[in-house]
């Protein structure tokens, strides 16, 4: 993450902002949100290659600045097999906080901000963000797309601030920018293109502070969707449950894991110094958790002690909480699959 804008960087409308640090958070939330395994991590990660490919994920949101050194372990990190999500204005301007006329990446997300003609003006001058009706913008899976399901073929979401990019020959649109009148492509608007073993994506527009400041569902389930197109490993665990459940798996060795599942017991909208008296329980969770390739498991302990449902359906382990208070966790032990 990044706390730092550069001058004209930080935008604003209404009562919401677009910068580093909202574009960060919403990436984070989407993610925890969502029940999808992740840390935030300083910018630091990006000098040291050998802690960098530990992740299977690299999330960039709205970054501006990065080193040459760090775009070239960027580039190693996604040609080992890294998946990589660079969104808004990453790697757009230089050490000394001035916008560039090219992002630094540019060689690996393969765009680049669009020529500023007459007629792409006036159309940024008539379509608008987050104002409703038919002047305004939003995302839309390409035609054609394979990347998204049936689900997604007519979803609209919103857009947000975004820097107008052309795509450079080599890339694909997976969703373009279209207008709230007929639908009709704009500007490209996610980017999806594969290097050396590994994939990536980049996005014209900051979702992930849109996320942050509003909490809009569909933006939220689109950043999942993102991390799932370019990982290219299979999740360790997959959650349902609300929101409100924040999970996270450790791993002691290749054959020790442990499962954390807390109810969110903080203040609702993250307010300051905000006693919350009173804990809804959760009801009816199911957690599947994915066997390694080699494995099978050997134990599994809930701590505290609590009744579950529990079945092992080839590499998937399956169980279902009836009911949790403030914690739930699991202690699992796999060993080595004889033939």
């Amino acid at each position: 993450y990044a706390n730092e804008n550069p001058p004209g960087h930080a935008k604003s409308s209404w009562w919401w902002k677009a910068d580093t640090r909202t574009a960060t958070l919403g990436a984070f939330a989407g993610c925890l949100y969502r029940h999808v395994q992740v840390t935030s991590a300083m910018e630091t990660l990006l000098d040291d290659l050998n802690q960098l490919k530990k992740y299977k994920v690299l999330y960039l949101a709205d970054i501006p600045y990065i080193s040459p050194q760090r775009v070239e372990n960027i580039k190693n990190f996604v040609r080992n097999g890294g998946g990589l999500i660079v969104s808004y204005a990453t790697s757009l301007y230089d050490s000394s906080g001035i916008l560039q006329d090219h992002f630094s990446l540019e060689d690996l997300i393969q765009v680049k901000p669009a020529e500023k003609t007459s007629e792409l003006t006036k159309q940024i001058d008539n379509y608008q963000c987050m104002i409703g009706g038919p002047n305004d913008l939003y995302l839309l899976p390409s035609r054609g797309s394979k990347q998204f399901s049936d689900e997604w073929a007519d979803k609209l979401i919103p857009l947000w601030f975004y820097i107008p990019v052309d795509l450079i020959e080599g890339g694909e649109i997976i969703m373009d920018i279209v207008t709230g009148d007929g639908q009709r492509p704009f500007l490209p608007g996610i980017t999806l293109t594969s290097y050396g073993k590994g994939r990536f994506l980049y996005s014209s527009s900051s979702i992930e502070s849109l996320f942050y400041e509003t909490n809009i569902d569909v933006t939220g389930d689109l950043i999942e969707k993102l991390v799932n197109i370019v990982s290219n490993t299979t999740a360790p665990y997959q959650l349902d449950a609300p929101s409100t459940l924040i999970a996270n798996m450790s791993q002691k060795d290749d054959n020790h894991y442990v499962m954390h599942l807390c109810n969110w017991t903080g203040e609702k909208f993250e307010k300051n110094d905000r006693y919350t008296y009173y804990l809804a329980p959760l009801e009816n969770i199911h957690l599947n958790i994915n066997v390694p390739d080699g494995k099978k498991l050997a134990s599994l302990d809930a701590f505290p002690e609590t009744q579950i449902e529990q079945k092992v359906v080839g590499n998937n382990i399956d169980i279902i909480i009836p009911k949790m208070g403030a914690y739930q966790g699991f202690d699992i032990q796999f060993t080595d699959l004889k033939e």
